[in-house]
């Protein structure tokens, strides 16, 4: 199953690093790097703190299998896997 994620949009839209994020959301900076590149799927926990640390739900940053991901306005976002 392919998890797709507005991750890099979301970090370009508030010109945060990785390495902000994973401070701020408390998942490993590698980990995060791995979800947004699609190598490995977030545990049910970490897609809830990275999604709150946006201040979004979990289905605004991720969705699961082929399904187009749009951002909290409703506009496309890019998907990246």
């Amino acid at each position: 199953m392919r998890v797709h994620n507005v991750i890099p949009k979301l970090l370009n839209d508030r010109r945060w690093t990785l390495g902000k994020l994973a401070q701020r959301s408390g998942v490993d900076k590698g980990h995060l790097s791995r979800i947004i590149s699609g190598k490995t799927m977030p545990g049910v926990f970490q897609a809830w703190r990275i999604a709150a640390t946006f201040g979004l739900g979990i289905e605004e940053v991720f969705r699961f299998g082929t399904q187009e991901v749009s951002d909290a306005h409703g506009a496309d976002a890019k998907i990246c896997s």
